[in-house]
């Protein structure tokens, strides 16, 4: 491959590549600074119920979803034995609890904020397909990140500093690491 070829590739994909790896860096760096995002949660029924299994749960939760909210449309059910929620959760989602004590199922609605949407996006609670997305997309920042350093290793001018900058990022990552 010519040299000028792998430049433009490394350029267009960088362009298409910043985007989402700035959310996935602020929504990240946010999120370990302890800003989680919210979400308004509203009750929307209680009904009394005998459940012995997470698929007697997920059985009931469905049904209820039915009568609730019939137009609403989900993917798929996540969770445990006494706490289910449909997804994608970066919009708005349902969440059951099972109240084991007083027999009773608790229907949430849950409305996530810009801010918690874009962390469940991040952490890959999206839609099956923007799941996908996100994998190739993490494949191209592999394949910019790679090339930005072949390009840099192989220009003189750029190589001290290159391998000054990959070296110290290596460090910082084993000390992150190690702690």
């Amino acid at each position: 491959m010519k040299r000028i070829t792998l430049i433009k590739l490394h350029l267009y994909f960088s362009g298409v590549s910043i985007v989402l790896l700035t959310l996935y860096a602020s929504t990240g760096a946010l999120y370990l600074l302890g800003f989680k995002g919210a979400e308004q949660s509203s009750l929307v029924k209680v009904v009394e119920a005998e459940v012995s299994s997470k698929e007697e749960l997920e059985e009931s939760f469905v049904s209820l979803l039915k009568e609730e909210v019939p137009n609403y449309k989900y993917e798929y059910i996540k969770g445990s034995d006494t706490s289910l929620i449909s997804r994608p959760a970066n919009r708005l989602y349902y969440s059951v609890k099972y109240l084991e004590s007083e027999s009773k199922i608790e229907l949430h609605k849950r409305e996530p904020n810009l801010h918690k949407a874009l962390m469940e996006l991040h952490k890959g609670h999206g839609a099956r397909m923007s799941k996908n997305l996100l994998a190739f997309m993490g494949l191209l920042y592999v394949f910019t990140l790679l090339s930005g350093l072949y390009l840099g290793l192989t220009v003189k001018a750029y190589r001290k500093t290159t391998l000054v900058t990959l070296g110290s990022g290596f460090l910082i990552f084993l000390i992150a690491f190690m702690m």
